[in-house]
């Protein structure tokens, strides 16, 4: 519809003018509504709003108020002003403020109706208030200032019920424009493909959906952000070429979502699938955790459930779903917390039991589910020992050693009961296990280190030769990632705690004697051979950046090796470093062709990008 009325005038409409797209109108048609009004079955307005005051504002001076006597008043002052400017801006009486004020509790849709579809709704996807009615979304721009709304709505008037409808259907239930199939982004055939490789591939990594539920059809149909942000990180490994236009549009529509206060569990799923496999260069990975994490509580994720799953199987994976997304946002927040070395948001008290969370219902047989809860598993002692690399260097050497030793038994534990030696004991599938259990070993590794600096100088070699047998096991496990190929799937994770056992190693070098040096040598070239293999020649790939740091990382050692003398390594006493033993590089390799190649190596044109991603 319509409501031109006479010739069509020479500027846009106003939905195409909000977005700032071009209108085109029909051929058939040209004073009717364009092609684009059209298509989204919406109203063509082609009005033109008259630029000036709205109703009911004034301006400082018309209100008698000097500017300069602003800055002058008190705090309580201040706050009267502001309240009183508001009053007199929008040209209603200010609200009553009570001294208490009860706000409805939100909480996941964990109770599910009676009777209905065994197919999951859209909006079971979302959170309910504490009367049980279940919104579209929970809006928030009711909440910002009233002076700017963020899309141009006259005050206190509702969403429109397209922008509020479940991302990736509009009001008469069709798929929108977001939708990369009907964008022709790819076929229905290209994204049904995609999203396999995804499921083979990158799901495994991080564990966030689940296949029987996250179907093309269900994905496609409950969020257009979430679809779109899956088929790019496939494309990303599997069809490179058509991968930035879908990120570019994944992007795109998420930022217009969270600009209008949407609040859906897709947006979250589709924010730490972004984060994950982000491009090398991209910086925006902690913000975007940051308001994934504040739609988590928005959505009420961090409510434990205090009912058992229904009996239909779909509800049972959709009330799965968001309880998982939770899990992972926790492992997120952990993880990321500890790149940026910045504090983390979710507190233990608000995960629960992850394990017996994940064997509740075996019939479900979710794999994805163990993954997650193993992940958890290790929070306590991940919390440690962000507490521990805070006060350190405040802790007598007694009191860090006893510290180390305790987290050091809680890996331990986490080993032997998520990752048993025997074949008949596993919880996991070959690739997985290697894939959980090699962050076991990273962690294992720096802790063992740590002791050095702490413990009894008779205590020392022992911890040394512990240190080496674990930096043997962690080389052996990522080459084995490298040749099943998950390396190249782990991304930022793979990236950060390959460059931390790099450091370790590189400290660690300096208290070794000669047999000792060549085993931690050969280790850091094994790596940067690994890294190198994986990459493929692609040197925007992250395992490519990896590769790159263990090339310096050798350079660096071979030009300090050949000093006279050394100062000792950060964080280990003078008396435990053995200066008489050094030597230079070559001289500690049996086969030298190889670390003569890579220490010689003249200096790559990535290293400006190469700074920028570390």
């Amino acid at each position: 519809m319509s409501t031109l009325i006479g010739p069509k005038p020479n500027h846009a409409c106003v939905a195409c003018r909000a977005i700032k797209t071009r209108c085109g109108s029909d051929p058939n048609d040209p004073s009717g509504p364009c092609l684009r009004c059209q298509r989204l079955r919406i109203t063509c307005d082609y009005s033109r709003k008259k630029p000036g005051r709205k109703a009911g504002q004034k301006s400082l001076s018309s209100t008698g108020i000097d500017r300069d006597s602003v800055g002058s008043t008190s705090d309580s002052n201040t706050v009267t002003f502001a309240k009183d400017l508001f009053d007199i801006r929008t040209n209603r009486a200010p609200p009553p403020f009570p001294a208490t004020t009860t706000v409805p509790a939100i909480r996941p849709n964990f109770n599910p109706p009676s009777q209905g579809p065994s197919e999951p709704t859209p909006g079971s996807m979302h959170s309910c208030t504490a009367d049980g009615v279940v919104p579209s979304t929970l809006d928030v721009t009711d909440h910002l200032d009233p002076e700017i709304p963020p899309d141009g709505r006259p005050i206190g008037r509702p969403l429109p019920a397209r922008v509020r409808t479940q991302a990736g259907r509009n009001e008469a239930g069709g798929v929108v424009v977001q939708d990369p199939v009907s964008l022709d982004y790819v076929s229905q055939l290209e994204a049904e493909g995609l999203m396999k490789m995804y499921y083979e591939h990158l799901n495994p990594q991080i564990a966030i959906l689940d296949y029987k539920l996250h179907t093309v059809d269900y994905v496609r149909h409950t969020s257009s952000i979430l679809f779109t942000a899956i088929l790019a990180v496939s494309a990303k490994f599997f069809r490179p070429q058509i991968y930035p236009p879908l990120l570019t549009h994944a992007q795109t529509i998420l930022n217009r979502a969270m600009a209008v206060g949407e609040c859906d569990l897709g947006i979250v799923q589709a924010l730490l699938i972004l984060v994950y496999w982000k491009t090398p260069t991209d910086r925006s990975a902690w913000v975007k955790l940051g308001i994934g994490i504040r739609l988590g509580y928005q959505l009420g994720l961090h409510a434990r459930r205090k009912t058992p799953l229904p009996a239909d199987e779909m509800q049972a994976r959709t009330i799965r779903a968001a309880e998982r997304t939770w899990f992972c946002l926790s492992c997120f927040d952990r993880a990321y917390s500890e790149i940026f070395d910045l504090p983390h948001t979710i507190r233990l008290e608000e995960l629960g039991d992850a394990e017996a969370w994940a064997n509740e219902n075996p019939d479900l047989r979710i794999v994805a589910d163990l993954h997650v809860a193993s992940a958890v598993a290790t929070a306590s002692a991940q919390l440690m020992w962000a507490k521990f690399r805070q006060t350190r260097h405040t802790l007598p050497p007694e009191w860090r050693l006893v510290f180390l030793q305790d987290i050091y038994a809680q890996y331990e534990r986490h080993e032997e009961h998520w990752f048993p030696e025997h074949p008949d004991r596993r919880l996991f599938g070959e690739v997985e296990h290697r894939s959980l259990r090699w962050f076991d070993l990273n962690h294992l590794f720096k802790l063992k280190f740590e002791m050095i600096d702490c413990a009894a100088p008779a205590e020392v070699p022992n911890l040394i030769k512990e240190c080496l047998i674990l930096a043997h096991e962690f080389t052996e496990q990522t080459e084995q990632l490298g040749y099943d190929g998950s390396l190249l799937y782990l991304q930022d994770t793979s990236a950060a705690h390959l460059s931390a056992f790099g450091m370790v190693a590189y400290k660690l070098f300096w208290l070794l004697d000669v047999s000792q040096k060549r085993l931690i040598l050969r280790a850091v070239e094994r790596l940067h051979r690994c890294c190198k293999d994986v990459a493929g020649g692609d040197e925007d790939a992250i395992t490519a950046f990896i590769a790159r740091f263990f090339q310096r990382l050798l350079q660096t050692i071979n030009a300090e090796s050949r000093a006279a003398s050394r100062a000792s390594s950060p964080n280990i006493r003078p008396d435990q470093v053995d200066l008489s033993a050094d030597q230079p590089l070559f001289s500690l390799f049996s086969d030298q062709d190889d670390i003569m190649r890579i220490s010689t190596m003249p200096a790559d044109d990535n290293h400006v990008l190469d700074d920028q991603y570390w």
